[in-house]
C-alpha cells in the first residue's frame, strides 16, 4: 500500500511516516498542496491522509480534485474542529479530529492490508519512485527559488532605471531653466573674464620675478648707460 500524508505540521507527518514504516507501509509526506501534487505525478497512492487546513488551498478542495482523477483512492481528512459535516458531504471516506489519534487511524489502514498482501519497503521499484519524487520536489523548489530571485533582480533593475531616468530629467530641466534665465551666458562671460585676468596676472608675476632675480644686472646696465 502506498500512502501520502499531506499536513502542514511536520511533526504529524514524521509520526505518520515512522508508524507506517514500522508496519512495512510505503509512506510519503507533503507539507503543502503544491508538494502533494508533485508527488502524485510520479506515484499512484492507495490512500491519502489530508489535513483540512493547508493554507491557500484547503484540504477538502485538494481531496475533491484528486478524487475526480483517482476515484479508487481512499481519502481520510483530518480537521481541528468537530462539526456536523460528514465524510460523505466532504467527499472523503473518513474524517478524524485533532488531536490526531494515530492508533485509530492506523487501525483503519490495517483493514485493507489484512485483506491483501501489502507492499514491503524493500520493493526496489517503489523505493526508486520515492527517491525520484523527492528529487522532483527538490528541483521544483530550486526552480521556484530561482524564479523568485530573477523576478526580484528584474524589479531592482527596473527601479534603478527609473531613478536614472528621473535624475536625467531633473538635470535637463535644471539646464533648461539656467539657459532660459540667461545665467548660462553670464557664467560664460565671467569665465572668459577670469581666464583673461588670470593670464595677465601670471605674466605680471613673471615680470616681477624676473626683476627681482636680475635687478643687480639691470642696475649695472643702467649705471653704465647713464655714465656714458
Amino acid at each position: 500500500m502506498n500512502i501520502l500524508v499531506v499536513d502542514g505540521e511536520k511533526t504529524v507527518c514524521d509520526i505518520f511516516k515512522a508508524r507506517m514504516e514500522y508496519e512495512n507501509i510505503i509512506c510519503m509526506t507533503a507539507g503543502t498542496v503544491e508538494e502533494a501534487w508533485s508527488k502524485t505525478q510520479v506515484m499512484k497512492f492507495d490512500l491519502l491522509i489530508v489535513d483540512l487546513q493547508l493554507g491557500v488551498t484547503s484540504g477538502d478542495v485538494f481531496a475533491k480534485e484528486y478524487r475526480k482523477k483517482h476515484p479508487e483512492t481512499q481519502i481520510f481528512l483530518i480537521t481541528g474542529s468537530e462539526s456536523d459535516v460528514s465524510a460523505k458531504q466532504l467527499g472523503v471516506d473518513e474524517v478524524f479530529y485533532k488531536p490526531v489519534d494515530f492508533d485509530k487511524i492506523m487501525a483503519y489502514i490495517r483493514e485493507p492490508i489484512n485483506e491483501s498482501e501489502g507492499v514491503k519497503l524493500d520493493d526496489r521499484d517503489s523505493m526508486l519512485l520515492i527517491d525520484l519524487s523527492n528529487k522532483v520536489v527538490e528541483h521544483t523548489n530550486i526552480v521556484a527559488t530561482t524564479q523568485a530571485l530573477i523576478s526580484e533582480n528584474i524589479e531592482e533593475l527596473a527601479l534603478g532605471q527609473e531613478r536614472i531616468e528621473e535624475k536625467v530629467t531633473m538635470m535637463a530641466e535644471f539646464y533648461k531653466k539656467i539657459n532660459e534665465s540667461g545665467l548660462l551666458d553670464t557664467y560664460k562671460a565671467v569665465s572668459r573674464f577670469l581666464k583673461q585676468a588670470a593670464t595677465r596676472i601670471f605674466w605680471a608675476l613673471v615680470v616681477l620675478i624676473g626683476l627681482f632675480f636680475f635687478k643687480g644686472y639691470i642696475m649695472d646696465l643702467l649705471n653704465a648707460i647713464f655714465k656714458k
